[in-house]
């Protein structure tokens, strides 16, 4: 017997819920910057929407916006064309339009996630990570690999086959990139083997080699004009700083920044050297040998305020079955819900924080998850009060309460099989 698809609606107060304001009004959160080739113009990510500006900073117009989410823009060589990721049709694929704006073009189709990494130098491809298995990937089926599409659409080839990032093309036949493996990718401070390292490749003849050996993260490079200069963020200085290396000397490296606490996130290069990137929260360019400058970045109020609901089909991360085997829990965009055999769902938690890990309690009356409440993960549980009710989708009353509030992060729980 089939069932019915499982919904849950939420209500947004796109007022309340949007990101953070500077007292001048200035956005926060701007996401994925790319500096065009010719560094007149940046490119970024907003609310899940793509905005230009010009490099000085001023009034940003909006290039895409959609209830999809839009993200990582990658300019082509000449400055014409702009490939960025889009999960119009359910997942991340790439999306090819004018970079001044216009209709984009759809150019993968594939069933997982597609993320643009760069052009071909004559700009005819364009070249992305994708997680799809093939004959060349059986041994990491579940990491992405690098592959190549026509810019005006066509069929997908593999250009590389061992786990891939943040690839980059140093001429036409050489690729930087960072490994990718599997653990969280915003892990600070890792140095275990886990941690990631810049590799390049020949694409022509297979050949590999490594330029970083710190016990740290190494991430996003960047070719520079000249061929041999790689730019990249390295936690080598404490902190993800930009860091600087020349493939004739790959041993040293030069820190070009020196930010605290935070990390520094998208690397980009203009041809005149001119780079671009996020830190907390906003966007900074930076001229090699010169201090990083904040891009001052104005939004015009597009999205329409207040309350907006949003019908949910799938995109739930994690699922706990409650004993009686009459509901199960789970957890989609951060809150939690329960819902019955049936298709009956009801929403247990309403924050702005996340709330996952779920574990039923043996006698299913108690729901146990942890919650980033207060800037830290705490344990958390919902009960059902009245006595003669036994599953939460239909309960007349749940009472929530903190069982755990300590100075480090607890998270993970589940409660013990008696």
């Amino acid at each position: 017997m089939s069932r019915p698809p499982l919904l849950c609606v939420f209500s947004l107060l796109s007022g309340l819920l949007s990101s953070p304001l500077l007292a001048d009004d200035e956005p926060l959160w701007l996401r994925n910057p790319a500096i065009s080739p010719d560094g007149t113009a940046i490119v970024f990510s907003f609310q899940g929407d793509l905005y230009r500006v010009p490099s000085g900073g001023g009034l940003a117009r909006p290039l895409a916006l959609s209830d999809a989410r839009e993200r990582r823009p990658v300019f082509s060589p000449d400055g014409r064309w702009l490939a960025f990721a889009s999960d119009r049709y359910g997942n991340e694929d790439v999306f090819v339009m004018a970079a001044e704006g216009g209709p984009a073009r759809r150019l993968t189709f594939y069933s997982e996630f597609d993320f643009p990494a760069d052009f071909t130098p004559d700009g005819s491809a364009v070249l992305f990570v994708s997680l799809r298995p093939d004959a060349a990937t059986a041994e990491f089926p579940s990491l992405p690999h690098l592959y190549q599409v026509p810019r005006e659409g066509g069929r997908v080839r593999q250009r590389l086959s061992t786990p891939t990032a943040a690839a980059r093309l140093v001429d036409a036949e050489r690729v930087v990139y960072h490994e990718l493996k599997p653990t969280g990718f915003f892990r600070k401070h890792d140095t275990s083997t886990a941690a990631r390292d810049l590799w390049l490749v020949n694409l022509r003849t297979g050949e590999s080699r490594r330029l970083t050996t710190f016990a740290g993260e190494d991430l996003y490079p960047v070719p520079a004009s000249d061929g041999d200069s790689i730019y990249y963020v390295s936690e080598q200085g404490g902190s993800g700083n930009v860091h600087r290396l020349r493939l004739s000397a790959p041993g040293r490296s030069e820190q070009l920044t020196h930010f605290k606490h935070h990390p520094i996130r998208d690397l980009s290069a203009a041809r005149d050297g001119t780079l671009c990137f996020s830190f907390d929260g906003g966007i900074y360019t930076l001229v090699p040998g010169q201090e990083p400058v904040r891009v001052p970045i104005r939004l015009a109020d597009l999205h329409p305020q207040g309350i907006r609901q949003l019908t949910m089909t799938d995109g739930a991360t994690e699922i706990a079955v409650s004993p009686n085997a009459r509901e199960f829990a789970f957890s989609v965009r951060g809150e939690v819900f329960v819902t019955s055999r049936s298709g009956t769902t009801r929403r247990l938690t309403t924050t702005p924080e996340e709330e996952r890990w779920l574990s039923f309690r043996p006698d299913g009356r108690a729901l146990l998850y942890a919650s980033e409440r207060g800037g830290r993960w705490n344990l958390y549980v919902a009960e059902l009060v009245n006595e003669h009710e036994s599953t939460f989708f239909n309960a007349t009353e749940i009472d929530e309460k903190p069982i755990l509030v300590a100075a480090a992060d607890a998270y993970q729980p589940q409660y013990s099989s008696d």
